[in-house]
């Protein structure tokens, strides 16, 4: 019989008619070819060796359990047939296959399903597993076009040192190759040891784009491009840095029947566009305040759909604030938005209210970081989710306005004081590795550098 886990350290457990049992773990996630209930002959395959749970390398930890339970060494008690080598020959082991450059062995340690398209103009992405080796011995890579079995492209390893394992990535552009099938070959030592067959797609647009630290004078182009492919606007956050205004920007593929958005408005101006938008049915979707020049600018986004009841605000004192935070939350409408800035020493406060239902929530605004990451972690293990953050400098140190509801997404994630590299790696990081979304990203002056919040969830 067969007992299969997909616990951290992913394994299988054979019962053996005898009483005894034998565990395989580490196998590669996703990889066990066989279900509880089956019987399993000698050589039949259980998975792939893999690198999951507490793990530095694939390798397969196998464990002997006897009648009563106890661990046996198949070693010290001779319960080998024909014992393995222990220092193994070139080998291959595992083939990762991904439609983007693979940046990490990470990607490649206990990955997702191999890729079988890659866009057009995109990178194939390669990641070996290999057992053993020594000094010498020979591994290659090609990809063959199908059609005309000519080779496109080739890479050549060759051992450095003696091993009893290494990863090995291969990074291969594929610009100016045609659509079509190909193949992805490898050989050790001249013998063909794994293939692969992919497909060079058409380029896909993703359902979303992200961008961060984009300058005041190139968001209009910038969203002028993203509009004209397609995409329309779901989050805009503007904050300053040493004087200089920049923005974060998320864009999407979403469907509405009309929307608009204005950046770069006075108290004014905004409400004036607020007004106009209002009069042609339009809800406030999003709101953010900023500084630019000195003076405090606003951005915001409306569309044209269903929803409940909603209020906003612009540009009100701390007391005048919490004033109506209190009146709008007792008639039962719950923040959605808080932004705040600080101008010539005075703090003002903007903020988006409506009454959709999301549970319990709480809403808290001047938090260090230190005191943010606590009430994080209060609000978490209370089972809120982070639904909206805001970093903003208040006499001259950096603070968040943070909101948390009741109803959570299945999977998420959030992350804040990062700078502009590891956003970067953040973001491929959740999106890439976990399927995850950016649904919140605020910028804020931290010491003369950008740092930055974001949160992540399906």
């Amino acid at each position: 019989c067969i007992d299969s886990s997909n616990s951290d350290s992913n394994f299988v457990t054979v019962g053996h008619p005898n009483g005894w049992k034998t565990i395989y773990h580490h196998l590669k996630q996703n990889s066990v070819v066989i279900t509880v209930g089956d019987i399993v002959e000698p050589g039949d395959t259980l998975g792939v060796v893999g690198s999951s749970g507490c793990s530095t390398a694939p390798h397969l930890h196998l464990e002997t359990h006897d009648p009563e339970g106890i661990v046996r060494s198949p070693f010290v008690d001779g319960l080998w047939d024909s014992p393995p080598p222990y220092d193994t020959p070139l080998g291959f082991m595992d083939a990762t296959i991904y439609d983007m450059a693979i940046a990490d062995i990470d990607m490649i340690k206990d990955p997702l399903p191999n890729a079988t398209v890659v866009p057009e103009n995109g990178t194939l992405g390669t990641g070996l597993s290999i057992a053993g080796g020594d000094v010498g011995d020979d591994i290659e890579l090609f990809i063959i076009d199908v059609a005309s079995t000519l080779e496109i492209a080739s890479f050549q390893i060759g051992m450095p040192a003696d091993a009893r394992h290494t990863y090995w990535i291969w990074n291969r552009s594929l610009a100016g190759q045609p659509q079509g099938d190909y193949q992805l070959q490898v050989f050790l030592n001249g013998s063909l040891s794994y293939t692969h067959d992919f497909e060079i797609g058409p380029a896909e647009q993703p359902f979303q784009q992200v961008h961060h630290s984009v300058p005041a004078a190139s968001y209009q182009s910038l969203f002028n491009d993203m509009v004209g492919d397609g995409y329309r606007l779901v989050w805009i956050d503007g904050y300053d840095v040493n004087g200089s205004t920049f923005f974060n920007a998320i864009f999407d593929q979403s469907v509405v029947a009309s929307w608009t958005s204005a950046h770069g408005l006075d108290g004014t101006q905004h409400q004036d566009y607020f007004d106009a938008e209002v009069q042609a049915g339009r809800r406030m979707v999003h709101i953010d305040s900023y500084l630019q020049n000195g003076e405090i600018r606003y951005a915001s986004i409306f569309v044209d759909e269903p929803g409940t009841a909603w209020v906003a605000y612009h540009g009100v004192s701390l007391n005048d604030h919490q004033s109506l935070f209190d009146t709008y939350a007792g008639q039962g409408f719950r923040a959605r938005i808080i932004s705040s800035v600080q101008a010539n020493g005075v703090q003002r406060f903007t903020a988006l209210y409506d009454q959709e239902a999301v549970g319990g929530w709480v809403a808290l605004a001047n938090l260090s970081s230190a005191q943010y990451q606590t009430e994080f972690n209060n609000q978490v293990n209370a089972g809120r989710v982070l639904a909206y953050l805001d970093g903003y400098t208040l006499n001259g140190s950096p603070v968040f306005s943070a909101i948390w509801n009741d109803l959570a997404p299945t999977s998420w994630a959030a992350q804040h004081d990062i700078n502009a590299a590891q956003l970067d790696d953040a973001i491929v990081n959740w999106t890439t590795n976990f399927g995850l979304s950016t649904r919140i990203l605020t910028g804020y002056d931290n010491n003369g550098v950008a740092n930055f919040g974001g949160m992540w969830s399906n």
